[in-house]
């Protein structure tokens, strides 16, 4: 509104009132961001065993209709996506991008191979405007076999719930900048966002040969290996990079 007015010649906006604001004559700038999706943070089985075998959280993955939940919930603003490495990262693989296309067929498979039945997965319900996803994710897993069963936690609380290690997966909007930084973020047993401190010995060399490498093309590469090797495991389940939407009147350039 106040953009509509003229009484501010910039501000972000929501997917929600892109529309409203083209409409109004406003410029609807935007730009990738936040990669949003699962952590799924239990990858060695402390408080649910199913998830420490890699097939489960491929079938995880693999249930997720990326493309439709990107159209539905956030309007198409935004770019489908497996690994949660920015485009501007050295770790940045292209071909990632569509690693885990939707295949629920698959999902189940996988989940039959693991002799994995009945798994529910209970995590905190982010508020809006997340909160419009969980029906789709509740739909997509049952589709599969996989529960989800969803929890209020107060807002100023969300950041301690999550990062508690009482939760084996959680939705979350986490940004990529320098793959480093991101790796000591995400991944390292000490990580903030690797809440349950999982590890794995091929992980840990990939991560020291990254760190001990030439910078330039030869520690990219080293990069782009940590992430290959995250996204086969599916220590994470990404579903798109969002768009950053700005608007600014008119008048502004």
């Amino acid at each position: 509104n106040a953009l509509k007015t003229g009484q501010v010649n910039g501000g972000l906006l929501d997917p929600s009132v892109a529309a409203e604001a083209k409409s109004a004559g406003i410029t609807v700038l935007n730009s990738p961001l936040n990669w949003q999706g699962f952590v799924l943070a239990d990858r060695n089985g402390a408080t649910e065993p199913a998830l420490a075998d890699v097939r489960v959280r491929q079938a995880i993955n693999y249930a997720i209709d990326r493309e439709s939940l990107l159209k539905g919930v956030m309007l198409g603003y935004g770019a489908v996506t497996s690994q949660a490495f920015g485009e501007s990262s050295q770790a940045f693989v292209p071909a990632l991008d569509n690693y885990y296309a939707y295949d629920p067929a698959k999902a189940r498979e996988l989940l039959k191979e693991a002799n994995v039945t009945g798994l529910t997965l209970t995590m905190p319900e982010l508020s809006a405007p997340y909160a419009a996803l969980y029906p789709f994710l509740t739909q997509q897993l049952a589709d599969v076999g996989i529960t989800l069963k969803t929890i209020q936690v107060p807002t100023d609380q969300t950041i301690t719930e999550l990062r508690s290690g009482k939760y084996p997966a959680f939705f979350f909007s986490l940004g990529s900048s320098q793959a480093w930084r991101d790796i000591q973020t995400w991944f390292t047993p000490k990580a903030p966002w690797n809440p349950n401190g999982a590890t794995d010995p091929e992980l840990e060399k990939l991560i020291t040969d990254a760190q001990t490498a030439t910078p330039g093309a030869e520690q990219d590469k080293a990069f782009q290996a940590v992430n290959t090797w995250v996204v086969e495991n599916a220590w994470l389940a990404p579903f798109w990079r969002a768009d950053n939407l700005w608007g600014t009147t008119a008048d502004t350039t």
